[in-house]
């Protein structure tokens, strides 16, 4: 939306004949007071445009899962096994963490510990998952070596009545055992259950009783990380050819091309290609061809690596290098044909291309260890097929497993390897990865290491410079924001083309590299400090979010592949972070510097545009231009309600996001969710409760330290039925319950200062809490705690004042150094916390340190949360002639109540309660205040408990409609007065409480006589 528009009839007539009701625009904060659109609010807090065009309180939150631990970096994702499990992934600081939710009951139910080293601790990481057999969840940090979390699944039926079961055919459970293994009969999850494996068969006892035809499933979940590797065929070592002896082109003997790939920089350098001919087979003395070290070869035994020119030693000056030819500087005798024998020394460029000690080479040839010899004497003891590693500089072999190599060579006694081999080389070199990383090759078992053929050559496993992006477009798995390397992509090999059953684990790009399948890479053309931060598929396009731009990469008309890439300059938008960006049911949103926006295609001419979403908010945006905050925004859609997330940090807090804007992507509008402490989010995604169904939830924080670093670790889900955040619900045995902290500031008086801040804007403390604006409500509570200890509560207007900036100001002045606490809470509402014994609302406890007890009986159920503060307010008006000054103006409020008609029977009661303490009471309560501020001053006149007649100011003699006595009437229209009217006034509609309202449209009418409206729909 580019320019803001009033929408109002002026029909005066047409206006008082019925409501003018248009659908609610949502929260708009960067329009002038006076150039508001009609349906959109400047003031708009935990409300949510719904479906029908109606504003409404926002569903509250429930606290599923809390840990006691200082955490850091948290990322949380659902995630699906091939058996159709779901379970909740999160790593928390260098910890991956697995749950288990059901009907909101959140279940650990495994933990790898140390799988990161402490430079990964802070960050989240980028995520894909894969569709394969084993399913894996690929994570990326930047400063770590990828790491993967690999599902592997197997069922049985049980065929008789028994508490064990064997599976057969079970050699990927090897390594099963209880820490890394679920259990399920019949879906639901087995404990206790022990593992026996032997020769490819494990068996699972102590199962609960299981009888003729039982499912059990068996899911095993272990994690590895990267390691760089090398694979090659046979042929790329060791291949031999004729050598004729005929005319003086014979002198040059073509080399193999299977031997000239991929030659080594240093080699070349030096005019040395790792080639080294033989006369026969086998390597002993005298068997290898000798090279002229002045490149003028002069015998038949001689050569020197050439470009094929005919060579006359004495007559030519020097054989021009090259590593396609071997120029031998005389034709043999006899003239017969005879066989050259060449082996190819390859370097694996593993460790940024440096040398590498000689025990961090794992060498496999046909899937079968091969141990390296160390010996560089005669090999007559060396089996054929022996691998020996040998140092490029020196071009020597390795002598001792602490010798510095780069590469690998086949020359044992009988030279080379079998041309069809398949020859994998990893370095195992336990580096940027966790304490729990083991340097062993993959086999189903935890912190052991996967081969990722070519990874090495982008990425520097040396310095720890790593991918920090991932994602799977066209079947090809791709990286990118590698610290040294930022607008480089690498894209895999197609499937597993390369080495079978092993999908997207290869992204060497040489000179080999001949088919479309094969890995490649691009190199985007941005600004100087620019850097790849995100990558997203959609729409058969990748599409490249910079830092500080947009890219579309595409194929062109073919599948995008080494000689088909094009990319397209979208935007200068760019995006904040990897978390940034989430794919809708038809866009895709990604949040930048200034705010939200979206990818949409032209229909003219099938390219994209970026469109801005978020102008009506953009003055809540703008912290990330400050890298101490890039890293902390995130993105997510909640797609069974269609929203839109978007986490944003506070200043001063560098762990968690306090604020969180939610964009309806059906609506087009914007709102604000808040809690009084913040939500101090870290990460959200979708998941899926196995009972519920998908859920939308967050990993988030209660407690901070004075460093506001995180105490706790906690487990959030929005949408939940009470209207209260943080709900927890528990069966009382006599223990105390955990709440969340107080909201509450704290301030040193000094003498001079009357005004002090309760807001988080005005304190930046970590309990600060967001106060209401209107200053004639009393929500606070402001104890004044003297030197001599002695503690003073403030009274209301007799001692301090609110102000709408979020001030208090002191109306007597304090002696220096009295501690001045300002909590939430005071009329309304009264406490933070609200709490239900049996579904009915009982007057809540006082916590201390986060904490609070109950006396009631064992067996009662508690429910209790935090209130949070849900406002509307309309557009400020203005009314232009004199005319309108002498006429009662009205204001009409049409609330849906459908919402709130259910009520408690008697077979509610719980743990023997009396039946009649709760039948025919509301399951929903529901109600709200109402606010009228005139002359743009947040004082005005309030009535509170609007559906309940709790203030004078809706005694019938000024309201002309059937009295609300009651939430039972499922439409009710509400008129009233606007008193007082001055230049401009403004309505709010609010409650800090856990009860509900719905606001279908309002309209304010100025006319001389009043007409008697129904309160029934």
């Amino acid at each position: 939306m580019d320019s803001f528009e009033r929408n109002i009839n002026t029909n005066e007539q047409a206006q008082e004949q019925s409501i003018q009701s248009q659908n609610f625009g949502g929260l708009n904060t960067t329009a002038s007071p006076l150039n508001t659109p009609y349906e959109d609010s400047p003031y708009l807090l935990n409300t949510i445009v719904d479906i029908s065009g109606n504003v409404h309180k926002r569903k509250g939150t429930r606290l599923l899962y809390r840990s006691v631990v200082e955490s850091y970096g948290n990322y949380i994702t659902g995630f699906t096994t091939g058996l159709n499990y779901n379970l909740v992934v999160c790593k928390r600081g260098t910890d991956l963490l697995l749950f288990e939710v059901l009907n909101d009951v959140v279940s650990l139910v495994m933990t790898k510990a140390n799988v990161w080293d402490n430079s990964a601790k802070d960050i989240k990481p980028s995520t894909t998952s894969t569709s394969e057999v084993e399913p894996r969840l690929i994570m990326c940090t930047g400063v770590n070596k990828p790491v993967q979390l690999l599902f592997t699944e197997q069922q049985a039926i049980q065929t008789s009545t028994s508490t064990s079961i064997a599976f057969t055919n079970a050699a990927r459970f090897i390594n099963a055992s209880s820490s890394n293994c679920l259990v399920f009969v019949n879906r639901v999850k087995a404990t206790g259950v022990t593992f026996s494996y032997s020769s490819g068969t494990l068996t699972l006892s102590n199962l609960p009783n299981t009888v003729n035809g039982d499912v059990i499933d068996i899911v095993l979940i272990t994690w590895q990380w990267w390691a760089e590797a090398q694979a090659w065929k046979g042929d790329r070592f060791f291949k031999s050819t004729s050598r004729f002896n005929s005319t003086a082109t014979d002198q040059n003997v073509k080399v193999p091309d299977s031997l000239i790939t991929d030659l080594s920089n240093r080699r070349i350098q030096a005019g040395e290609y790792n080639l080294i001919p033989y006369k026969n087979s086998k390597r002993a003395v005298g068997a290898a061809y000798t090279k002229s070290s002045t490149r003028q070869p002069s015998t038949a035994d001689e050569f020197a690596f050439g470009d094929g020119s005919i060579y006359v030693y004495n007559t030519n000056n020097q054989v021009n290098p090259s590593p396609y030819y071997l120029t031998f500087g005389a034709l043999q005798s006899p003239s017969d044909a005879s066989t050259v024998y060449i082996n190819r020394r390859r370097d694996c460029k593993f460790n940024n291309n440096t040398a590498l000690q000689a025990q961090y080479f794992d060498v496999y040839v046909d899937n079968s260890k091969s141990s390296v010899v160390y010996s560089s004497s005669d090999p007559s003891d060396a089996v054929y097929g022996s691998c020996y590693a040998f140092n490029d500089d020196t071009g020597t072999l390795g002598t001792s497993n602490s010798s510095l190599v780069h590469g690998i060579t086949f020359e044992a006694y009988n030279l080379g390897i079998a041309a069809t081999s398949t020859i994998e080389v990893a370095n195992n070199q336990i580096k940027h990865i966790g304490s729990s990383a083991v340097n062993t090759l993959f086999n189903y078992n935890d912190g052991s290491y996967v081969m990722v053929y070519g990874l090495g050559n982008t990425a520097d496993y040396n310095n720890g410079f790593y991918p920090s992006v991932v994602s799977i477009y066209q079947n090809r798995l791709v990286f990118s924001g590698f610290t040294h390397r930022p607008l480089t992509i690498l894209f895999s090999n197609i499937d597993d083309s390369v080495v079978p059953s092993k999908y997207y684990m290869s992204f060497s790009i040489t000179d080999d590299s001949q088919l479309i399948t094969d890995a490649f890479d691009v190199v985007i053309n941005s600004r100087p400090d620019d850097r790849v931060v995100a990558l997203v598929e959609w729409q058969a396009s990748l599409f490249v979010l910079t830092r500080y731009a947009c890219f579309r990469l595409t194929g062109g008309n073919q599948p995008l592949s080494p000689s088909s890439r094009f990319v397209n300059f979208v935007s200068n938008t760019g995006i904040v972070n990897a978390n940034c960006w989430a794919r809708t049911d038809f866009s895709v949103l990604y949040l930048s510097d200034t705010g939200l926006y979206d990818l949409t295609p032209l229909v003219e001419n099938g390219e994209y545009q970026v469109r801005e979403r978020s102008i009506k908010i953009r003055d809540k945006f703008g912290l990330t231009k400050d890298p101490l905050y890039e890293e902390l925004p995130w993105v997510r859609y909640d797609s069974s309600n269609r929203l839109v997330y978007v986490g944003y940090p506070a200043p001063s807090e560098i762990y968690t996001t306090r604020y969180l804007y939610v964009y309806n992507t059906f609506r087009e509008s914007w709102t604000e969710f808040n809690t009084p402490t913040g939500f101090n989010i870290w990460s959200a995604s979708e998941y899926v409760d196995r009972t519920k169904g998908t859920q939308f939830g967050c990993v988030c924080c209660s407690i901070r330290n004075n460093s506001r670093v995180p105490q706790d670790f906690i487990l959030l889900r929005f949408n939940d039925v009470y209207y209260l955040d943080f709900v927890q619900q528990k069966i009382h045995n006599g223990t105390s319950y955990y709440c969340t902290p107080r909201p509450s500031v704290t301030h040193t008086v000094s003498y001079n200062q009357r005004r002090y801040g309760a807001n988080y804007a005005l304190t930046n403390q970590v309990n600060a809490f967001t106060t209401f604006p209107i200053t004639e409500v009393e929500d606070l509570t402001v104890i004044a705690t003297l030197p001599t200890t002695e503690a003073k509560t403030l009274v209301w207007k007799t001692d301090y004042l609110k102000e709408e900036s979020g001030y208090i100001y002191l109306l007597k002045p304090l002696p220096d150094n009295t501690v001045l606490s300002i909590y939430l809470g005071g009329q309304i509402p009264k406490s933070h916390l609200v709490v239900y014994v049996n579904n009915l609302k009982i007057e809540s406890p006082t916590p201390s340190n986060n904490s609070f007890t109950l006396s009631i009986n064992n067996g009662d159920q508690v429910v209790y949360g935090n209130v949070y503060l849900t406002a509307y307010a309309t557009p400020t008006f203005l009314w232009n002639n004199m005319a309108n000054l002498k006429r009662t103006q009205h204001a009409y409020l049409f609330f849906d109540n459908r919402e709130g008609i259910l009520v408690y029977d008697a077979a509610s009661a719980i743990n023997g309660q009396d039946s009649n303490t709760i039948t025919e009471r509301y399951v929903l309560p529901i109600n709200a205040n109402l606010t009228v501020t005139y002359n743009n001053q947040l004082d005005g006149s309030t009535s509170y408990d609007i559906f309940g007649f709790r203030d004078i100011y809706w005694d019938d003699a000024v309201f002309d409609i059937t009295t609300p006595t009651d939430q039972a009437i499922p439409y009710q229209i509400l008129k009233f007065p606007i008193t007082g009217i001055g230049v401009s006034y403004q309505i709010m509609v609010w409650n800090y409480s856990e009860e509900f309202f719905k606001l279908s449209g309002y309209q304010i009418v100025a006319k001389m006589k009043g007409r008697r409206w129904t309160s029934k729909y």
